[in-house]
């Protein structure tokens, strides 16, 4: 049976999390930072400490305590133990914060894939500016048409309209689709 499960992006601008469940296949969509995260919490200079991991992250909400998704260093001060991964992938849209900062926290083990167009920019951005640093990860480029077998499951990628953001507007999924599109 297939499920979505909304970690995030849902009744607030960005921060989309999104979990598709088919079988044995877990797989995310975007893994972003949301707009307001954390401004109950933190305000300009006073921010999640990054010596904590995701300790500040989980304390206050701020993403899903999953097993088997985390790296291991960023476990350190929390309640979650590692365990070997529990999800197969992480699809990323495009390349704006609120749809992928957060991969920074992933398990380097777990591919992210993502358009050729959308990791140069992920590349332009961690070289040069100094607040990007989104960890190394198996990455894996796609084109337009290309379908991607994760576990049991067939995802088969098309371009938006808006081709030139390199955002994916369809997600076909066995005869589901899902829309991905920040214009709809």
């Amino acid at each position: 049976m297939v499920s979505l499960t909304f970690y995030g992006g849902v009744d607030e601008i960005g921060g989309n999390k999104v979990l598709l469940e088919d079988g044995d296949a877990r797989v995310f969509f975007d893994f972003g930072q949301s707009f307001t995260m954390g401004c109950d919490f933190f305000t300009g200079w006073l921010s999640p400490r990054a010596i904590n991991g995701l300790g500040d992250y989980f304390e206050f909400g701020l993403l899903p305590k999953l097993k088997g998704l985390y790296a291991e260093p960023q476990l350190r001060f929390t309640d979650i133990p590692y365990v070997e991964l529990r999800f197969d992938a992480v699809f990323l849209s495009h390349a704006h914060f609120d749809h992928v900062n957060h991969i920074q926290f992933l398990d380097p083990e777990i591919p992210v894939y993502l358009g050729v167009g959308t990791k140069l920019f992920l590349e332009a951005m961690e070289k040069t500016s100094s607040f990007c640093d989104y960890g190394e990860h198996r990455y894996e480029t796609f084109r337009t048409g290309d379908k991607i077998k994760v576990a049991d499951m067939v995802v088969e990628l098309e371009d938006s309209l808006v081709a030139f953001l390199n955002t994916f507007l369809l997600l076909r999924i066995h005869d589901m689709i899902l829309s991905k599109s920040p214009y709809q």
